[in-house]
């Protein structure tokens, strides 16, 4: 049996952000690719991408992933504002809408159902 060494983290400069280095074989997640050992392809790689897969989203992807959400003329006008504030506006214009869907679909669901 091969011993292994733990996968890490790694900020990668030409990425301009964190990635998993293989622990066995030393590759990048930011490559795309798998890494050798002795010739044959490390069979701890998919462990290195399987590890940087269930990592939490950082404040930056978060806030990024909520401006898709949001009007576009709110993230403009948001745009200089730091990423905590971003956060709190996005939560909260997106709030009224959520509440407003989940009103709709419950009250579909009582006038179908006759509670």
């Amino acid at each position: 049996m091969t011993q292994t060494t733990d996968n890490h983290w790694y900020y990668c400069d030409h990425c301009e952000r964190d990635t998993v280095i293989c622990g066995k074989c030393g590759n990048n997640t930011c490559n795309g690719g798998y890494g050798e050992v002795d010739g044959i392809q490390c069979e701890q790689c998919p462990s290195a991408y399987q590890m940087e897969a269930n990592a939490p989203l950082t404040l930056e992807q978060y806030v990024a992933a909520l401006e898709a959400k949001v009007n576009p003329q709110l993230v403009a006008q948001f745009e200089y504002f730091p990423l905590e504030t971003k956060l709190y506006l996005y939560l909260h214009n997106i709030q009224p809408n959520a509440m407003a869907e989940f009103k709709t679909l419950l009250s579909d669901f009582t006038n179908t159902h006759k509670l």
